[in-house]
């Protein structure tokens, strides 16, 4: 669908589900133009100007507008404005595949990241590269489920279209927020003017070149080190890192390649992150969580600690989640529960927690150095000795790990099959 047309769809759920009084207003649907909503809708998201006007109503588009408002009107009655935002959020980044990534979040993935960080009462919680919005959405209602108030919110985005977006699923939702159009500003240094940051949750784009030239690389005070100009992970990681209020957190979603990476000035300020006590924790994801692409990411939890830090938490969830199609997979309730709560007895128990699980483990500063600051969780995990025994529910999600692994493989024995049958015409 394009981008007119899909921001068309969400606009008419915020209208209906946030400005009740001007929706009950309107006229009968057969007599609201598409000429009118448009205007509407850019009078009350004016970053959806440029994208609105190159919506064409010609054919079937013409003939179904009044059953779109009927069908919106509809699903909101009856589910929601909350609900239904989220699902045309998801559905519509599925259908654009590949430019879904820079748009949206898949759910059960933000669902790791904001458990990870456990937003309290009154963080101040911030997202340089929000997309839709959704990752400030989730920390929001996060901090504010004990009955608090749910907090303001504030994030970035690479355009005014995709601020509106943010800032109508913000609304929806009933969050207050501060959403700009300056992602591209960040890596340069520009901070927000409610920052630094109790809580910031973020998904950028994945091994970004030309980020910037190599004059500018070097003009911000870059703690760690200048990252590569050819590459922006790193400028992100420590972005992140030193945009964070004492005792702050962050959950930074990251390909693997980034924990490993020879890349000289990359493991300078990944060591340096690591000595500094930056980086709290690691957690290796499986393959096609993103509708963008297939590659397996990990979660960098970052931190400002208040006192030093002398261990890291590796998690390998890589066999975690289920196929929902071909090529998409999701993390279950129990994945992200088993990833929170190693996250949390963690924070909270004695170090040396996870020793033997195969799940997770504490892994001493020491040791890291010992790997040249290789942060890939598996380093660390797949070296325990099989004889060890963790806790009853380690050794079940071990066990389903396993059985997943099966279900994957007679899938695939199941369509090699299917393929041999039809070639040969059965």
């Amino acid at each position: 669908m394009m981008t007119g047309h899909r921001n068309l769809v969400l606009g008419l759920v915020y209208l209906r589900a946030v400005r009740q009084a001007d929706w009950a207003n309107l006229a009968e649907y057969g007599n609201l133009t598409p000429k009118v909503l448009v205007g509407w809708l850019e009078s009350v998201a004016p970053g959806l100007h440029q994208v609105l006007r190159e919506v064409h109503f010609a054919g079937p588009w013409q003939r179904l507008f009044g059953q779109l408002v009927r069908v919106v009107d509809q699903a909101v009655s009856a589910r929601g404005g909350m609900e239904v935002y989220r699902f045309l959020l998801d559905w519509f980044s599925s259908m654009d595949g590949r430019r879904g990534g820079e748009f949206y979040t898949p759910r059960s993935l933000v669902r790791v990241l904001v458990e990870a960080v456990a937003p309290g009462p009154g963080a101040r919680i911030h997202d340089p590269c929000c997309g839709s919005g959704e990752m400030l959405v989730a920390a929001a209602v996060h901090a504010s489920r004990d009955g608090g108030e749910i907090p303001p919110v504030s994030g970035l985005t690479w355009t005014a279209e995709l601020s509106e977006v943010a800032r109508m699923n913000l609304a929806v939702h009933g969050v207050a927020g501060d959403v700009t159009p300056a992602t591209g500003q960040a890596l340069g240094g520009w901070l927000s003017e409610t920052g630094p940051f109790d809580v910031i949750v973020t998904n950028p784009p994945f091994n970004m070149s030309l980020w910037k030239d190599q004059d500018t690389a070097y003009s911000r005070d870059w703690r760690y080190g200048p990252p590569p100009t050819h590459n922006a992970n790193f400028a992100w990681l420590q972005h992140v890192a030193l945009s964070l209020a004492p005792g702050g957190r962050a959950a930074v979603l990251m390909p693997n390649s980034a924990s490993a990476s020879e890349s000289l000035r990359e493991r300078d300020i990944r060591t340096g992150l690591v000595e500094d006590g930056r980086v709290e924790a690691v957690i290796a994801l499986p393959s096609h969580l993103f509708y963008s692409t297939g590659i397996p990411a990990t979660v960098w939890l970052l931190g400002r600690p208040t006192s030093a830090r002398d261990e890291i938490l590796f998690i390998d969830a890589s066999g975690s989640g289920r196929l929902v199609d071909r090529t998409h997979r999701i993390l279950t309730d129990e994945d992200v529960a088993a990833i929170a709560d190693s996250v949390d007895r963690w924070r909270h128990e004695e170090r040396g927690y996870g020793e033997g699980s195969g799940f997770s483990r504490s892994v001493p500063l020491e040791e890291v150095r010992e790997h040249d600051y290789v942060l890939n969780p598996k380093k660390y995990l797949s070296t325990l000795p099989e004889s060890v025994e963790g806790s009853g529910a380690d050794r079940l999600h071990e066990l389903r790990r396993q059985l997943e692994r099966l279900r994957l493989q007679a899938v695939e024995v199941d369509a090699s099959v299917d393929r041999e049958l039809r070639r040969v015409g059965l």
